[in-house]
């Protein structure tokens, strides 16, 4: 509220989820950056995963193309709408809550 010179209603505040999550990190010998693998899992089953390396800004570049080289080699097929984790979440927690607040004002 101090930093957002905005007045906070908790009452309205409405909790997102269950939303399941993993993480794993790991070696390939056919690429030379460490690998990270973040699973997460909606309650209606649905799946995202993201594979991910990281990089020294400079080489950002160079390591984004490589890697996608390498991912193309072992054949990972990529999702070609290329959505964030998160908002690919948030999206469908929203339209959740708000089918079921339609839902109730009907009643």
């Amino acid at each position: 509220e101090e930093v957002g010179k905005v007045k906070i209603d908790f009452t309205k505040l409405v909790v997102l989820g269950p939303l399941e999550a993993a993480k794993w990190s790991f070696r390939d010998p056919g690429c030379p950056w460490p690998i990270v693998a973040e699973l997460w899992r909606r309650e209606d089953g649905a799946e995202m995963l993201e594979l991910s390396v990281k990089a020294p800004v400079v080489q950002a570049a160079v390591v984004a193309a490589g890697f996608m080289a390498f991912l193309d080699e072992v054949g990972v097929q990529r999702d070609t709408a290329q959505q964030a984790k998160t908002r690919w979440a948030i999206d469908y927690y929203i339209d959740k809550i708000q089918k079921s607040s339609s839902r109730s004002a009907k009643k």
